[in-house]
């Protein structure tokens, strides 16, 4: 896998609208492989779960913080500790 070969569909993604403001490639552990744009804009937080999984995103200053978790989390007690470790993280950067 290049990123060279996987930069163009997602720039031209992110291009084909102004109403896209972030394309990302994430690979299965989570590690971002490619993103093009810009972060979260001024959401406080974005959650999906799904039968794999679930992920929480928040932005933290210019960066985003990603939380995965197992499909039978709690998702009330996942977003409070997560909430204490983005205010943690707005601290130091």
């Amino acid at each position: 896998m290049k990123l060279t070969t996987l930069t163009p569909p997602l720039q031209a993604l992110h291009d084909s609208s102004d109403d896209i403001l972030l394309v990302s490639l994430i690979s299965h552990d989570g590690l971002p492989v490619v993103h093009i744009g810009e972060g979260l804009g001024h959401s406080e937080e974005i959650f999906i779960r799904c039968r794999e999984g679930c992920i929480c995103i928040w932005p933290v200053g210019d960066m985003v913080f990603p939380c995965l978790a197992r499909p039978s989390v709690n998702s009330q007690h996942m977003q409070m500790l997560a909430w204490k470790t983005v205010s943690a993280l707005g601290g130091l950067v």
